[in-house]
């Protein structure tokens, strides 16, 4: 059988979300300025899924086997294939959005959420391979996982650089609540430089 991407399935992570906000809410005392943002990133991650994950195959089919036929683990060869320059593109967002939902207080926090999705990705098509009784409908290529990763850190970097410009540029005398909540995230993810006064030697 095929798990297609369709009402259903949008509805079916829609709602997982949607619970995850309500537990953010009343666990976490979130204020509804992060929970915009929150509710941003999960539809943005749900379009990524649909476009990245679905369709699954699963239970037996009587398709041809090719699982083993779509698995490259070659790193790097044939990695300007088209497929995978959107695999790149298509989770920039992922690194501009993260600092907005999860706290990133330096580089290495981020590590772990370039190289996560990626991974969850393929692990999908896998999986789904082996339920199918060997049918795979999408590649499971390292480069691809590369290109994902890369596309995270690509994002982060453009998030920090615009996160700069707006702590150089914009104003924080009585900000909106959304654009408090911007320049606190801001600040936060960009280390400011320790300004130490000199001393006069005691002169």
């Amino acid at each position: 059988m095929i798990l297609d991407f369709n009402v259903f399935s949008f509805l079916a992570m829609a709602v997982i979300a949607g619970a995850i906000g309500l537990i953010l809410q009343k666990n976490h005392r979130r204020d509804k300025i992060y929970l915009y943002f929150f509710a941003g990133f999960c539809l943005y991650v749900i379009c990524l899924a649909g476009l990245t994950i679905f369709p699954l195959a699963y239970t037996d089919n009587d398709l041809p086997a090719n699982l083993w036929q779509t698995i490259n683990i070659v790193p790097f060869r044939g990695i300007l294939r088209w497929e995978n320059i959107m695999a790149l593109v298509l989770t920039i967002p992922l690194g501009v959005l993260w600092p907005f939902v999860g706290r990133v207080p330096n580089i290495l926090k981020m590590i772990p959420v370039m190289l996560i999705p990626g991974f969850f990705i393929q692990a999908m098509h896998l999986v789904s391979g082996l339920l199918s009784g060997g049918y795979a409908l999408r590649v499971l290529d390292i480069n691809e996982y590369i290109c994902h990763s890369l596309g995270i850190a690509l994002g982060y970097l453009l998030f920090r650089f615009a996160a700069a410009l707006v702590l150089e540029l914009v104003p924080d005398e009585n900000p909106s609540p959304a654009m408090a909540y911007v320049l606190a995230v801001c600040d936060r993810s960009i280390p400011r430089p320790v300004l130490i006064e000199q001393s006069d030697g005691g002169y």
